[in-house]
């Protein structure tokens, strides 16, 4: 895949993925970065993308993802019970 965005962003998709970068419902060909995770993986995976090494977050990954590191305080989101009437 020979896509317009920074190399290596893609290279190291697993093929039990490889789906997923044929998706319509995915842009990938708009994807500042890719992570995944496979079940036996102990941490998350990114390809060998190659950034300037004078950016903190070139690909806006860290900034994107932040909300998601498994704190529920960090979006001020804990467990909530719905109750729905009938």
């Amino acid at each position: 895949m020979s896509p317009d965005f920074d190399p290596g962003i893609l290279d190291g998709v697993p093929a039990e993925f490889a789906a997923c970068l044929r998706e319509p419902a995915f842009s990938v060909e708009n994807a500042t970065f890719c992570i995944w995770r496979r079940y036996g993986d102990r941490a998350w995976q990114v390809g060998p993308v190659q950034f300037l090494p004078d950016h903190l977050d070139p690909d806006g990954s860290e900034f994107l993802l932040s909300p998601l590191d498994g704190r529920p305080e960090t979006t001020g989101r804990g467990p909530r019970t719905t109750t729905i009437a009938r």
